[in-house]
């Protein structure tokens, strides 16, 4: 019987010799806020209509996100929240749709967007930009 107890005693000291801090490390490792947001190039955003882009990648460690419009700017100047009233960003997916009919003018727009899991939040200025232009003039 001691000799059974002593071969267990000394099996899980191997065991536990066998755990460092390296084995605790890649825990740590995915325990990172997000990381790494990043859309697809927008086409197609004309004057006055509203666009919906694609669902953005970012680096979530296996964890759902929420993802906020806290900000944005024009080329020229920050926008109110009234310019912000017209966008949406999808909490769960991240795609940002415009509203159409909006009153942004021809210019380059960059919203800030923060993207918030279990392990943190990372803003993400200029997360995603855009440019309205002219609706091209089809040929005849």
């Amino acid at each position: 019987m001691k000799k059974a107890s002593l071969s267990i005693i000394v099996v899980l000291m191997c065991f536990l010799a066998a755990c460092t801090e390296d084995t605790f490390e890649e825990t740590k490792m995915n325990q990172q806020p997000p990381s790494n947001l990043s859309y697809s190039q927008l086409i197609n955003a004309y004057l006055g209509e509203g666009f919906k882009s694609g669902q953005p990648s970012v680096q979530t460690n296996g964890q759902e996100p929420t993802f906020i419009l806290t900000g944005g700017r024009s080329s020229t100047n920050e926008m109110d929240e009234a310019m912000l009233s017209l966008f949406e960003v999808v909490d769960s997916t991240g795609i940002v749709k415009l509203e159409e009919g909006n009153m942004l003018g021809l210019d380059a727009y960059q919203l800030d967007i923060s993207v918030e899991t279990i392990y943190g939040k990372t803003d993400f200025p200029a997360g995603f930009t855009f440019e309205i232009t002219e609706e091209p003039v089809e040929a005849e």
